[in-house]
């Protein structure tokens, strides 16, 4: 032992070094120095509110009826998202529901006082953002805080048209699904071809519309990847308007497919530029 104790003393110091590097860059204590760090720049579960334009509008109280335009930055000033990129340019949701998953935690209470007509400037902190999740598909890593510059366009005590029709027309769908779905089979049905027999060798299916994504993704052929992409964060079409390079697609994908979506990112991206001309050219007039 006495000959050997130099070898077991430097394997002990090797163990404790490699027990400490390999700490340090596990993927606990990256989250915990990037938590650590987001906590520097912004208290947790209060967004900070900086008034560039104050409105002259009615104040926005609880559970009212709010429409913004917004943008989303991150803290280096480079954008992630935009309604500029949505059909309706605009954001129409409930206040006082942080829950609600129409909006994020920290553009919604937020809002609420502020007069119509305000535009204001957002830092989020990651509690109320996207978390220790971060979203892949904006490039937002876990735990990095955001920011939104808000516009407020207008409030209402009722609900948009929008909204009373999807309240309204959804138990219509729930009950016309009832009725396509088939009977559940009883005791007296042995096997599936048994089945099938009784009801003349043909099986009623309810089919699902496609989703918006869905769509999107059908009109370039694309449409079999929609399940992996959705794994990936990939929920909506605005998902892929700011993809600039196949590495910000999931690897699992086919490189000629990965480069066939940035092309379409970057049509999308194209096509709503003319909308933001006329807008400019309209407000300049």
């Amino acid at each position: 032992l006495g000959t050997y104790w130099p070898l077991l003393a430097l394997m002990v110091m090797v163990v404790v070094w490699q027990t400490k590097v390999f700490g340090y860059f596990s993927e606990a204590r990256v989250n915990e120095r990037l938590k650590e760090d987001a906590m520097r720049i912004v208290k947790f579960g209060e967004v900070r509110k900086d008034i560039r334009r104050q409105g002259e509008g009615v104040p926005i109280q609880p559970h009212q009826w709010v429409t913004i335009r917004a943008t989303g930055l991150r803290l280096d000033g480079t954008q992630f998202w935009s309604t500029s990129f949505d059909r309706e340019k605009t954001i129409t949701f409930q206040t006082g529901q942080p829950d609600s998953g129409k909006v994020l935690p920290g553009l919604d209470n937020p809002l609420i006082g502020l007069p119509v007509g305000t535009v204001v400037h957002l830092t989020i902190p990651p509690d109320m953002a996207f978390g220790e999740r971060g979203k892949r598909s904006w490039r937002i890593a876990p735990w990095e805080v955001i920011s939104f510059d808000v516009t407020i366009l207008s409030v209402s005590d009722e609900p948009p048209v929008e909204e009373v029709k999807k309240v309204a027309e959804a138990p219509v769908k729930k009950k016309e699904k009832e009725k396509t779905v088939d009977p559940v089979p009883t005791e007296k049905d042995h096997d599936d071809d048994a089945v099938k027999e009784e009801r003349g060798g043909e099986e009623q299916q309810v089919k699902e519309e496609p989703s918006e994504l869905g769509r999107e993704l059908a009109s370039i052929g694309l449409e079999k990847w929609e399940g992996l992409l959705r794994e990936q964060g990939f929920v909506t079409v605005e998902d892929f308007q700011f993809l600039e390079k196949e590495d910000d697609l999931p690897s699992a994908l086919p490189l000629f497919t990965r480069r066939k979506l940035v092309a379409h990112a970057v049509k999308l991206r194209e096509a709503s530029r003319p909308d933001e001309t006329c807008d400019a050219e309209t407000r300049s007039a």
